[in-house]
């Protein structure tokens, strides 16, 4: 019985010495994509407010989750555009926003399959040094045939802020 006490407080020791400084996510719900035309003109989400726990806002810190991918509508017969999506920051009136991250959902067939990150578009700073809040959204646009749009509901996100 002493010795089960002695490895005990032994452990507790050294799994206590080894604190991590985890940081938290601040995420949206689980959102429904919107119809999303061909080409034009770009489809904006809600713009949703999320919360860093680090300094400031740094593009670096957000993240895009898709999931539930589906099918595309009956009239389209194949296709291999994907839809293009950009993580955006919202700006005052009469400031521009800035695009944060690019991501692209692939579609095989008429199945949408996943979303892969295209590129980080800006790391750094995406609001003023020290504001711990950010107004994200999504732009979304579907590339390719003239006349493809898809409808609503294709697959689901969730934007997050670390």
């Amino acid at each position: 019985m002493k010795s089960k006490m002695m490895l005990l407080g032994f452990l507790t020791i050294i799994l206590g010495s080894n604190v991590v400084n985890v940081k938290a996510k601040d995420c949206t719900e689980i959102h429904a994509a919107p119809h999303v035309y061909q080409v034009a003109p770009y489809v904006n989400t809600k713009h949703f407010g999320l919360y860093t726990s680090y300094d400031s806002c740094y593009g670096s810190n957000t993240e895009v989750w898709f999931s539930s991918f589906t099918f595309l509508p009956d009239s389209v017969t194949n296709s291999v555009d994907p839809i293009w999506v950009d993580l955006m920051e919202g700006d005052p009136e009469g400031n521009e926003d800035e695009l944060v991250k690019q991501y692209a959902v692939r579609i095989i067939g008429r199945t949408a399959t996943d979303a892969q990150l295209i590129r980080t578009v800006t790391a750094g700073l995406i609001d003023s040094e020290g504001d711990k809040k950010a107004e994200l959204y999504l732009r979304m646009v579907s590339g390719g045939r003239q006349g493809l749009s898809i409808e609503k509901s294709m697959f689901n996100y969730q934007i997050c802020m670390k």
